[in-house]
């Protein structure tokens, strides 16, 4: 009892640091400062004004005055991303005006999030439009510290007795900077990352305790809700797909699955695909009355295999791009701040990346010791700990081709390390048994006080040292 007391009293400070940092960044950040969130912002309000799903036939021109002139008000054009010029004489009227037409209004983005948001939008829709920002951004803070919570459940199934990951996979995800930057920011990514996590930590379970009908069903509707939420959400796809071979390892078919689970497994996968194939047309057929070009795009290749099996995706050139990419989502997964204007010193990056090498190599060792010591761990964790690599694998492949597939038809940047966020969870746990790997059994209470102590020293540093002066001067 007094073990489970000390758990609860672990999660509620884990819980509680998340929702003051979270605060903390989003009062910090100024208005409209952090991607694409005045797009967001006027989706969830065209919702919240309308009372119902919305089109490109309502946008509206006051609206996006409105949000221009508080953009103006807070010096977007210094701080922000906009390709065109900004003349005071002669200010921008639309977001036409301020980022390419095509990618102007982010309608086009499944609507869950929004709908959300609106909802949450009505409490102060008639306050000042910068008090109904900060509380959509509220919302998201409140998204972001669901995800630790998921952390702290899934990092608990997979290693009951073990107080250290139990403590530092969840302080990871609440002090790692840039997803606290996200997730205090409006932004369909926050509500994403949590649906993946939660079907995460609902495969975690069903590979430790069995499938079951609600398992089945839950994870099914988790899965149709990310569709509906955003294309990152996808991956759960996959990681469901994979969930099954690693289920049946080592287990007596006719013992595993009923025919009652057969049937609830297949009548998820059949809602499944008749709501995307459903929802995928509407959608194109949609995006193709306001442009071409988005809906291109926005919508999954018609022939991912052509697409996948493309000789020009694996010439020289192609692989020092995927490398590119690597390297800039390395970077925006740590710290890349604002609209992608505030960068770290080099050196900072080097370091995380010498210390996510050794987590690497960490990590390695303990498979190596796995195979020496089968017994170390039970077979349904040793399965738990491939599902979660699997995840990362999944989620860096997805992000780079789904990348290289928006760069045949629109010149975007590199991909942006919040795509990850997803899948942090088996990040955090992964990295921090790695690093753990490399230290005996008596070291590891100081190093849990180390690598807590590094993370909140790394993101004071990231505020203080450059956030604040950037913005603040």
């Amino acid at each position: 009892m007094r073990h489970w007391d000390s758990k609860a009293r672990i999660l509620l400070l884990l819980l509680s640091l998340g929702l003051v940092r979270g605060l903390i960044y989003s009062a910090v950040t100024p208005p409209w400062q952090a991607p694409d969130e005045f797009r967001h912002f006027e989706y969830i309000k065209l919702i919240n004004e309308k009372g119902r799903l919305v089109t490109y036939k309502d946008l509206s021109e006051p609206l996006q005055r409105e949000i221009i002139a508080s953009m103006i008000k807070y010096d977007y054009w210094r701080f922000g991303y906009a390709p065109f010029p900004f003349d005071p004489a002669n200010p921008p009227q639309s977001f036409e005006e301020i980022v390419e037409p095509f990618v102007a209004h982010s309608l086009y983005q499944p609507p869950l999030y929004y709908l959300l948001s609106a909802l949450f939008l009505s409490v102060v829709s008639q306050a000042e439009i910068t008090v109904q920002l900060y509380a959509m951004r509220l919302f998201s803070v409140i998204l972001g510290v669901l995800t630790v919570l998921v952390a702290f459940l899934t990092v608990a199934e997979i290693f009951p007795n073990d107080d250290f990951l139990l403590i530092s996979v969840p302080a990871f995800v609440v002090f790692l900077p840039m997803h606290t930057f996200i997730t205090s920011s409006v932004n369909s990514d926050n509500l994403a990352e949590l649906l993946v996590s939660l079907v995460i930590y609902i495969m975690v379970r069903i590979l430790r305790h069995g499938t079951s009908w609600l398992k089945i069903m839950v994870s099914g509707l988790l899965v149709m809700l990310g569709w509906f939420t955003k294309r990152t959400a996808l991956v759960s796809i996959p990681i469901c797909v994979i969930t099954v071979p690693l289920y049946l390892w080592g287990r007596p078919f006719r013992a595993t699955l009923s025919r009652k689970h057969l049937a609830s497994i297949m009548a998820v996968v059949g809602a499944i695909a008749s709501g995307i194939i459903l929802y995928r047309a509407k959608l194109q057929a949609l995006l193709a009355r306001f442009s071409v070009r988005a809906a291109g795009y926005l919508m999954l290749p018609s022939r991912p295999l052509e697409f996948l099996f493309d000789r020009e995706h694996y010439t020289p050139d192609a692989l020092r791009r995927y490398g590119y990419f690597m390297q800039r989502m390395f970077m925006s997964f740590w710290a890349h701040f604002g609209c992608l204007k505030i960068r770290l010193a080099s050196f900072w990056y080097q370091i995380i990346a010498v210390v996510s090498l050794v987590a690497f190599l960490g990590l390695l060792l303990f498979a190596l010791r796995l195979t020496k010591t089968p017994t170390l761990l039970r077979k349904w964790q040793k399965k738990c700990l491939l599902l979660l690599f699997f995840c990362v694998v999944l989620a860096i492949i997805i992000t780079i081709l789904g990348m290289v597939r928006i760069q045949t038809v629109y010149p975007a940047g590199p991909p942006q390390g919040r795509y990850l966020f997803p899948v942090i969870v088996p990040i955090a746990t992964l990295f921090i048994l790695g690093l753990r790997e490399l230290f005996p059994r008596r070291y590891y209470q100081p190093l849990l006080l180390a690598e807590i102590g590094s993370l909140f020293l790394f993101d004071l540093i990231c505020l203080i040292g450059y956030i604040i002066p950037f913005f603040y001067g």
